[in-house]
């Protein structure tokens, strides 16, 4: 695959290339660009041909906020897809040029994804544990933080009314937080992920990265 067109190679002062450019250049990605680059990441295996170097400077595994721990890839692609309809639309990003249809071409890359992991009946390898695994990630973060009711905003409400919570109560309102069926396709693919015997582990709630 050729690289993609227009990047922006700007340097921050802490990472070979900014994060705030790489967010812009990916929300421009095609569907098969973002498809190869979300499929790399996954499983680790950059390709030099396809991106330069500073691309694949795993702004996936530096450390989070805290410093206590890297990021997984699924954080960055799931939490653009969040934050894109506000990044979008604010002063502050506009130079940027995010463009809004990332949100529609991740989900066509989720479904891509998953559909190659269910297809057959071969033993997984470890780079479809991987790729499932972070496949799964992603969608459930995407459903619990995206929109103004999701379950992420929902506890957070919930933890407004009491003032504080316990670790039994917030384990709790999370239980409690709900969010209407969605018709998206790759809701149901997720779903079949790990309905997979082959895949149950890796899908399975608190698992490592395999």
């Amino acid at each position: 695959m050729h690289p993609p067109a227009n990047l922006h190679l700007k340097p921050s002062h802490r990472y070979p290339v900014s994060l705030d450019y790489l967010r812009g250049d990916v929300t421009r990605f095609s569907l098969d660009e973002l498809t190869e680059y979300v499929t790399r990441a996954f499983t680790g295996k950059p390709d030099l041909d396809f991106l330069p170097k500073q691309f694949w400077y795993d702004p996936f595994a530096m450390p989070d906020s805290w410093g206590s721990a890297p990021q997984y890839p699924s954080d960055f692609f799931s939490e653009l897809y969040v934050a894109l309809p506000q990044w979008s639309i604010s002063r502050d990003w506009k130079p940027l040029n995010l463009d809004t249809g990332y949100r529609d071409r991740l989900e066509g890359t989720m479904c891509r994804i998953a559909t190659s992991c269910l297809e057959g009946d071969q033993s997984p390898d470890k780079d479809h544990l991987r790729l499932v695994f972070f496949t799964n990630y992603t969608v459930h973060t995407i459903w619990f933080c995206d929109g103004k009711n999701s379950p992420e905003q929902q506890v957070a409400a919930a933890l407004r009314a009491k003032g504080s919570m316990n670790m039994q109560e917030l384990g709790a309102a999370m239980a409690a937080a709900t969010k209407p069926p969605s018709p998206k396709e790759m809701y149901r693919l997720a779903r079949e992920l790990r309905l997979d015997r082959r895949y149950r582990q890796a899908c399975a709630p608190g698992a490592d990265c395999p």
